[in-house]
This record gives structure tokens, sequence and C-alpha cells, in this order.
């Protein structure tokens, strides 16, 4: 397993277990933990006798989301941006609309573009 600061990767026999470590931002991503997750999951799927991944947050929060904080440093040639346009998080060329995409999550969106 890698070496990671903002993930704890343990197995126990077949079980393989992904806490997200960053309790004072109430884990939520930024492009480290992204990073480390992604290669987590990699890893998972490189091992044949894994058969159970479980998702855990350190502290009282599961994970926030996306850390805004690093979200709004993002830049249109940045990677991270570009694979949320492609994933088709965005509303039109301008970029995501926050509150559209807040209002489809919630279930409130209601056949409004």
């Amino acid at each position: 397993m890698g070496d990671y600061k903002k993930i704890l990767f343990s197995r126990d026999h077949a079980i393989k277990t992904v806490t997200f470590n960053r309790p004072q931002a109430h884990n939520a991503l930024d492009r480290e933990m992204s990073d480390e997750l992604a290669e987590a999951v990699r890893a998972v799927k490189r091992d044949r006798d894994c058969r159970f991944l479980i998702f855990r947050g350190a502290g009282d929060t599961f994970c926030a989301g996306d850390d805004i904080k690093d979200f709004l440093t993002w830049t249109e040639d940045d990677p991270y941006w570009q694979a949320r346009q492609i994933s088709g998080n965005r509303a039109d060329d301008r970029g995501p609309d926050a509150d559209h995409h807040c209002r489809r999550r919630r279930g409130l969106h209601r056949g409004r573009p």
C-alpha cells in the first residue's frame, strides 16, 4: 500500500478500509486527498484477494465533498477542472453552475435546465 498523508488505508484479510483523514476540514476532498483516494481504489482493483472495501471518515463527518477552498483555485487548463467538465457537471460554457448542481442533488430541479 502506498504512502498516504490524507487517507488511512488498511487491510484486514479480505477487507480493505479507506478512512478519509482530514477531520479538521470535515474530510473535504482536496487535490492531494483525491489523488490518494484514486490510487487506493486502483490498488484495491489490482488486489484479487480483496472482497470488501469500506469507506470511513475520521472525526464526526464522513466527507463534506470537494474542498471549496481548493476548488476555487482551479483554472480552466487545470486537469481537475477539465475532469469536471468531461464528467458532465458543467451547466454551460462558463463552467459549473453551483445553484443548478445543488438543486439537482437535492431533488429540486423540477425540469429546469
